[in-house]
Formats: structure tokens, sequence, C-alpha cells
């Protein structure tokens, strides 16, 4: 599966959606598909109302570098849902210490791309 950048023409199902679209005063669109181990988990949705400047190729590898961060922050999320549900998270300070730290590092990756 392919990430595009796109024009908010081809976008619209049929000409009334294609007037709201215009109202809405979208320009420029990227969809990047949310993919952890070989799963689709959703989209990312990016719109941009500034017709004069639609996205560039640059602004769909940032979008997709976002959207392979989110699907593992999401993957990730889950596996941790399940092993907490199993009974297999432990619940010792060091342990959440270390994930505290991990949140942060993820985090501080995230605010510096």
């Amino acid at each position: 599966m392919r990430s595009r950048v796109s024009l908010a023409n081809p976008w619209a199902r049929d000409e009334d959606n294609l007037r709201v679209l215009r109202a809405l005063g979208i320009g420029s669109v990227i969809v990047v598909p949310l993919i952890a181990r070989g799963s689709v988990l959703g989209a990312l949705t990016l719109v941009s109302a500034d017709s004069g400047h639609p996205y560039a190729p640059a602004d769909l590898e940032l979008a997709e570098d976002l959207g392979a961060r989110c699907a593992m922050a999401i993957d990730n999320a889950r596996l941790h849902r399940d092993a907490r549900s199993a009974g297999g998270v432990r619940r010792h300070p060091d342990y959440l210490a270390s994930r505290r730290d991990a949140a942060e590092n993820i985090a501080s990756s995230l605010l510096s791309a």
C-alpha cells in the first residue's frame, strides 16, 4: 500500500461533495496507512487548507515517518494492554520507571523529528 499526495478534486465522490470540499477550503490531502507488523491499523489523514502551497514529496516523507511511528505506538499499546490483561506486566517501581523513561525517549525523538 502506497501513500500519495493529492489535490482535493480526486477525493470528491460527486459534485456535491466537491462543493463541500471547496467550501471547507481543502487544498491538499495526504493519507498514510498505519501499518504495524504487516497489519493495517488505520490511516493518518493530513489536510491543508492552503491551496497555494500543495503538499510536496518532502511532506509525504515526513507523514510516512510519522505514520510509522504512530503505528508502532498503537501496536505497542495494544501489546502492553494484552500483556497486562494476561498478568504479564509487573507493577514494580523499577519496571514503571523504565517504562516512563522509554516513553520520554519516544516523545523526545518525535519532538526532535
